[in-house]
């Protein structure tokens, strides 16, 4: 097949519904995606994909979180994108303290792909020797002109190329962004006002983009798939200048758990980071937020092995 150029970073500037049961998350009430890794028997290299848009901001975050473990954790990270540029910018439009940059030791572990359509065979090679996937492959929010979505809706043909690519090199695990309001989640955020707007939303305006991300998790679940462990990540909020706390909280039950309205997308990505590591959810979705209105002020903290994963806990 033709030859991509693969680039580092340093060269390149550039329905009613009941959400469904995640019995491993019952059985456990302590998390051990500490982000401070112990190290793996044998350093993980992953591939992280990204788009454009808020979803795909958790891309980007995704992949500095991981290169920022030690080697003898997360020994290489390959980007496949069609924006790779989008690395290069100090500003991820988010809440973060300092600006975006890479280390040059972070750059010398990484190796960006650009993609030019999503249905090219010949990206599956790059995903070899990987150990997991996190792919957060979406748009900018739909109802805005963007000229981004001249390049096509990215969520389930992006990753129809993830499943190939896993299949193909024998990879089991992926972590996947996705939306509030998808299938087993509607409505979406049923514990806020805002879940009616964007109920709303999504029967109109952003309907497109319902469609691709539900076709996209309807994908991942399908039976001839069986053998793919994902997790789809459903965060809430995820605003442009929302500030990190470094902790996250988990719906275990739809209509009864409310969550906070916001959470940074960089804790989105290292939760999605330590399920890429180490998995202990499987072949589900989560809903993911900030600290609910009235909680006991337990989350998950990537630094602290104990703590709650739901306002009711």
């Amino acid at each position: 097949g033709k030859a991509h150029r693969v680039t580092s970073l340093s060269q390149h500037h550039n329905d009613s519904r009941t959400i469904r049961k995640d019995d491993d998350n019952n059985r456990n009430n302590s998390i051990k995606n500490k982000l401070k890794m112990t190290p793996h028997a044998k350093a993980v290299k992953l591939v992280v994909l990204y788009g454009i848009g808020g979803l795909s901001d958790v891309g980007r975050h995704a992949v500095q979180v991981a290169l920022q473990q030690s080697a003898d954790v997360v020994s290489s990270v390959t980007v496949l994108t069609q924006h790779p540029e989008k690395l290069e910018e100090s500003n991820w439009d988010c809440g973060c303290p300092e600006p975006h940059s890479f280390s040059e030791s972070e750059r010398s572990r990484m190796k960006v792909v650009p993609v030019g359509k999503w249905d090219d065979n010949d990206l599956v090679q790059h995903f070899a020797g990987a150990s997991s996937v996190i792919s957060c492959l979406g748009n900018r929010q739909p109802g805005f002109f963007d000229k981004s979505l001249k390049k096509g809706w990215v969520s389930y043909e992006g990753n129809q190329l993830v499943i190939k690519a896993m299949k193909e090199n024998g990879i089991s695990r992926a972590v996947v962004i996705t939306s509030m309001g998808i299938e087993e989640d509607w409505p979406p955020m049923e514990f806020h006002f805002g879940g009616k707007i964007l109920g709303w939303m999504f029967k109109t305006n952003t309907k497109k983009a319902v469609k691709d991300l539900t076709m996209m998790e309807r994908a991942y679940r399908s039976d001839e798939n069986k053998d793919i462990d994902f997790l789809l990540v459903r965060p809430v909020g995820i605003g442009e200048t929302t500030k990190p706390v470094g902790k996250w909280w988990i719906q275990k039950e739809k209509g009864k758990d409310a969550l906070g309205g916001d959470m940074a997308k960089v804790d989105v990505a290292k939760f999605m980071l330590g399920e890429a590591l180490n998995p202990q959810r499987h072949r589900s979705a989560v809903v993911i937020g900030a600290e609910p209105p009235e909680s006991n002020g337990m989350g998950f903290d990537p630094d602290n092995l104990c703590g709650s994963s739901s306002s009711a806990q």
